[in-house]
């Protein structure tokens, strides 16, 4: 579950939100604010209308049961999200919350997930995972920290804009999908290449 993710203000970020199969028809919507009884709803599946200013995007896929929220980030500070789906009468919405911090730095994601999975962590774009990465993927460089018991850092440095969409965390039978998005930041080379570095932090127990 995605508790924290940081992104540099002015740019956007795509949020995977996880749900149970049987959750696959229902309408799934992102809402904003400290309080779940007083958050306010920003977007929804059976919308058509968009968001003002394009700040806000919601894309689902029933085969995958995960639906991804991308948000803009607009200003200096923490802002609070929840994923949620609408469960009807008389039953309270599926929910789980999330934090995004506006900065004019440098920005980084933390992903924990809870699991009693155990074997040797790895990372891989998606549809090339039984491919060997040998620490690269499509010219950018990522490393796995695996010093601290029960927690996995992944960091992807030297990203391009091709380095965006779907990759999986995995360890033994678990499989962890995470969506990145680059954007376009002003600190970049004449290379095209990006400064800055994501860093995905994966908690065990």
């Amino acid at each position: 579950m995605i508790e924290e993710v940081s992104v540099e203000v002015g740019a956007t970020v795509s949020i995977p939100c996880l749900y149970e199969p049987s959750h696959k028809n229902l309408v799934k919507y992102l809402c904003k604010g400290m309080d779940w009884s007083s958050c306010s709803v920003e977007i929804e599946t059976n919308s058509k209308s968009s968001s003002p200013e394009g700040l806000y995007t919601i894309s689902d896929d029933p085969d995958q049961g995960v639906f991804t929220v991308t948000i803009k980030s607009q200003k200096e500070g923490t802002q609070t999200y929840w994923c949620a789906v609408e469960m009807g009468f008389w039953t309270p919405d599926a929910k789980t919350y999330f934090q995004l911090l506006g900065s004019k730095g440098e920005y980084s994601i933390n992903i924990r997930f809870y699991s009693k999975t155990h074997g040797k962590p790895g990372w891989c774009e998606l549809g090339h995972c039984k491919e060997p990465q040998d620490g690269f993927i499509e010219g950018s460089q990522y490393s796995i920290d695996a010093r601290k018991q029960g927690v996995f850092v992944v960091t992807m440095k030297d990203l391009e804009m091709e380095s965006s969409g779907w990759y999986i965390f995995f360890q033994g039978k678990l499989n962890m999908p995470i969506h990145l998005t680059v954007a376009v930041n002003p600190t970049t080379t004449n290379t095209g290449k990006f400064k800055s570095s994501h860093s995905l932090s994966f908690m065990q127990t």
